[in-house]
């Protein structure tokens, strides 16, 4: 028997196979050259040799870094067979690119903008984290994230903020421009530097974030927005079509909740008021309840002594 092919990453999330970047750059080259990988989910990279995920292992050989996966799996004939050296170059730049331009970006939402990281990428975390690393790492990766920016950029958090996003939103467009009307960026097909476009690109389109400039700014690239979708159900057709469903299955329901409210609303009014006229019968009949219709003074007392006169408040006409 033949020594397995495992991977270990970080878990999926909002249809993605993984959250990390890095993680579902591996899990989908492999998957393109048709690599035997078993993809794991692990939940603390303590034991990793580099201190990060995804890790990969094969009998003797325990690699992290993505250029050295890829070699790897070449070198036991897993990888393209045509234009090797071209793609290799071009998705280096690529890599480098993507690295300077939108990955700061990437950074600030997940790590550095407040109300995200409150609301959604530390909650995350803590529950993917098992104890008690999950009070450890996600503060280790905001201050990574915050230590990166700032040697990156120059200026207050605010102008660092408008200089990351702005250069990411640079970066989407010069992305959108180079894939035009192409299903892959390689042509017809996929090949690594799809692989790392998608690894960049699907968590910042899916991943729910409250404060989302740059998500919105992705959406709008149809584009890049069509190859995400057509990536994600050709190599992770289960991890997208489950989540959809359930996606569409919750929104169904609170569809039906919405249409349903103006009838409760009337039940709960008629209710309201068959109870109020069902205790006022009650107390009518039980002659706990009078009603006069003769007007009278209404008057006030003043206290002497052991004596008690009496004030109207209003004058006879």
């Amino acid at each position: 028997m033949s020594t397995p092919m495992t991977l270990d990453v970080w878990a999926g999330d909002w249809g993605l196979p993984s959250v990390d970047i890095q993680c579902i750059r591996i899990m989908m080259y492999a998957r393109i050259c048709g690599a035997p990988v078993q993809c794991r989910t692990v939940r603390t990279p303590f034991f990793s040799p580099s201190g990060k995920l995804p890790v990969f292992r094969h009998g003797s050989h325990t690699l992290t870094n993505f250029d050295d996966i890829a070699a790897y799996l070449h070198r036991k004939n897993f990888g393209p067979t045509q234009l090797v050296e071209s793609q290799r170059c071009e998705t280096v730049s690529y890599a480098a690119y993507l690295e300077e331009k939108l990955l700061p970006a990437l950074l600030h939402i997940w790590w550095v903008n407040e109300k995200n990281y409150i609301e959604l990428t530390r909650p995350w975390y803590a529950k993917a984290l098992r104890l008690p690393f999950n009070f450890y790492y996600p503060g280790r990766y905001e201050q990574d994230a915050k230590l990166r920016l700032q040697s990156c950029y120059n200026g207050t958090p605010d102008e660092i903020e408008t200089q990351v996003y702005n250069d990411a939103e640079q970066c989407l467009n010069s992305l959108s421009q180079k894939l035009g009307d192409s299903q892959y960026f390689g042509g017809n097909c996929p090949f690594a530097l799809d692989a790392t476009i998608f690894a960049y690109l699907a968590p910042l389109l899916r991943a729910p974030f409250p404060s989302n400039r740059l998500q919105n700014h992705l959406k709008n690239c149809r584009t890049l927005v069509e190859f995400c979708k057509r990536v994600s159900q050709l190599y992770f057709e289960n991890s997208f079509n489950k989540y959809d469903a359930e996606k569409k299955k919750a929104e169904a329901v609170k569809k039906e909740t919405d249409e349903d409210f103006p009838n409760q609303k009337r039940n709960w009014l008629g209710a309201a008021i068959f109870a109020t006229a069902a205790m006022t019968g009650y107390l009518f009949s039980q002659g706990m309840l009078q009603i006069s219709l003769q007007p009278q003074k209404s008057s006030a007392k003043r206290e002497l002594g052991d004596d008690y006169e009496e004030i109207y408040l209003h004058e006879d006409t």
